[in-house]
């Protein structure tokens, strides 16, 4: 064989494991389709039982009111949340991610 054929057997060899390595990258970086990785219930229990009175969203934040603010663990909310604040009885939050499905949970709470 001669100098050419073996750098061109080579070339070849490299562009392939260049692409295997470069699907695998994909593959791995690819976010498996599923549960999402919120728990609604556990965020709805966050609030406390029979509590949650009206649902309110607004562009970013959701406003929770609550007949007893002290039922709430504000600090528990808060790995969920891109910020929690109160305002007399409501609780506001921006929540991480899907929003829509864990507004849907806490709506399905009102009493």
């Amino acid at each position: 064989m001669g100098t050419q054929e073996i750098l061109l057997i080579v070339a070849f060899v490299v562009v392939v494991l260049m692409l295997i390595g470069f699907f695998v990258y994909k593959a791995i970086k690819i976010k498996p389709k599923g549960e999402p990785k919120q728990n609604y219930t556990e965020i709805a229990s966050l609030f406390g039982e029979n509590n949650i009175t009206n649902v309110e969203r607004t562009e970013k934040r959701v406003r929770i009111e609550v007949k007893d603010l002290n039922l709430v663990d504000l600090e528990g909310l808060k790995p969920y949340t891109n910020g929690v604040f109160t305002i007399g009885n409501k609780v506001v939050v921006t929540f991480k991610e899907n929003t829509e499905n864990t507004v849907k949970d806490l709506e399905g709470l009102i009493k």
